[in-house]
C-alpha cells in the first residue's frame, strides 16, 4: 500500500520530513522553512511502518496503544498534520528513529492539556536538532518548544491543503513551556531498534 503516494505522483509535496543528514525540513520539492507551526492533535496516529519499494503502514487502534508488529522489518511509526505559515498543511508521517524521538518529545509539550483545550491546536516552535551518536552512524532528533494553544485555521487540513496561510498570527507572546510528560499510553518508540538514516529512504 502506497500511503505516501510516492508512486502516484502529484501529491508528494504534501509530505514533510526532517533530514537527519542536513538537519533541515524537506518535502519532495526541496527544503522548506519550518520554525513556527500548528499541530492537529486529532490527526495523530501511531503504528508500524516499513519501506520495501513502497511505504507500508499499519496503524494502532488508538495513539500510543501498540498493536502487533506486522513483521520484523517494521519500525514504530507516526503520522501527524502540521500547519505551516505561508505553506499550509503538511503531513509528517515517518518511522525513522530520530524523527520518532522528536515526535514523541513534541507530543510531551502539549499532550496532558489536550482535554483542557477542546477545539484548539498547539502552536509550537522548531528550535533545532540534537545529534545522537551510535556505534555505527548517528541520527538527528528535531526539538520543539510549546508556545500556546490557538484556534484552528479553517484551511488546516491535509485533504485540501492551501499554498497560502489563512493569516494566523504566529508572533503572539509565548507561554511557559509545558514540561510535563504525556499520560500512560502516549506514543513511545523503541530506542533499541536499528537506526535508519534518511539516506535509506527515497523520501
Amino acid at each position: 500500500m502506497d500511503i505516501l503516494g510516492l508512486n502516484g505522483g502529484g501529491s508528494d509535496s504534501l509530505y514533510i520530513k526532517h533530514s537527519s543528514k542536513d538537519k533541515t525540513w524537506q518535502t519532495q520539492d526541496g527544503e522548506i522553512n519550518l520554525v513556527h507551526f500548528l499541530v492537529d492533535p486529532t490527526s495523530i496516529q501511531t503504528g508500524w511502518g516499513m519501506y520495501d519499494g513502497m511505504y507500508n503502514f499499519t496503524w494502532d487502534e488508538r495513539p500510543g496503544v501498540k498493536g502487533i508488529q506486522p513483521g520484523p522489518d517494521y519500525k514504530r511509526a507516526f503520522s501527524v498534520s502540521l500547519y505551516i505559515p505561508d505553506v499550509g498543511t503538511r503531513l509528517w508521517q515517518r518511522f525513522t528513529w530520530g524523527e520518532g524521538e522528536g515526535f514523541n518529545n513534541m507530543c510531551s509539550t502539549f499532550w496532558n492539556d489536550i482535554q483542557k483545550n477542546p477545539g484548539k491546536v498547539p502552536h509550537l516552535q522548531y528550535t533545532g536538532s540534537k545529534v545522537q551518536e551510535f556505534k555505527i552512524g548517528s541520527s538527528a532528533i528535531p526539538e520543539f518548544t510549546f508556545v500556546k494553544w490557538a484556534d484552528k485555521p479553517s484551511d488546516f487540513g491535509v485533504e485540501a491543503p492551501k499554498e497560502q496561510s489563512s493569516g494566523f498570527n504566529f508572533n503572539d507572546n509565548s507561554s511557559t513551556l509545558n514540561n510535563q510528560t504525556p499520560e500512560s499510553g502516549d506514543p513511545r518508540f523503541d530506542p533499541s531498534a536499528k537506526p535508519l538514516t534518511e539516506d535509506d529512504l527515497p523520501f
